[in-house]
């Protein structure tokens, strides 16, 4: 049996660990930024909300549905300064490999990736994000 990656690891965690976060399904934001003290070093966060975040860079975002049991991927961001890099040389990748990582590049610098959701979900204007009682975000490291 090949050993799991940390990543997928965490996400399996993730899953088990959240059966009754949400009824209906919840959100997992993996935000990975350089570690400042060390060079080469990349740091990854995991939170847990039940409501949709904002896009931002640096951002890979999934949706799990409790009812069905699926997770689904929606976006990943790489960090700003790279998409110039990107747009430059996307040539020098497989097409299959790199369209989607594109369409959320662009999307993103459109304003229209807020828009983007898991299959069956309800569409939102993210716009003025809910700040009520009801919705939770939960770090886990």
């Amino acid at each position: 049996m090949r050993k799991k990656k940390n990543h997928q690891k965490m996400m399996d965690k993730i899953i088990a660990e959240h059966r009754n976060y949400d009824p209906q399904g919840y959100y997992i934001v993996v935000i990975s930024k350089n570690d400042y003290t060390n060079t080469n070093v990349i740091k990854t966060r995991y939170f847990v909300r039940s409501t949709k975040p904002e896009p931002d860079w640096s951002q890979d975002l999934y949706y799990y549905d409790n009812q069905k049991e699926c997770l689904y991927f929606i976006y990943s961001l790489p960090k700003q300064e790279d998409t110039v890099y990107f747009k430059k040389n996307w040539d020098l990748f497989k097409p299959e490999w790199v369209e989607p990582y594109m369409a959320a590049i662009t999307a993103m610098q459109n304003g229209t990736l807020i828009y983007w959701d898991a299959p069956g979900k309800k569409i939102e204007d993210l716009t003025q994000p809910k700040r009520d009682a009801t919705s939770k975000v939960k770090l886990i490291i």
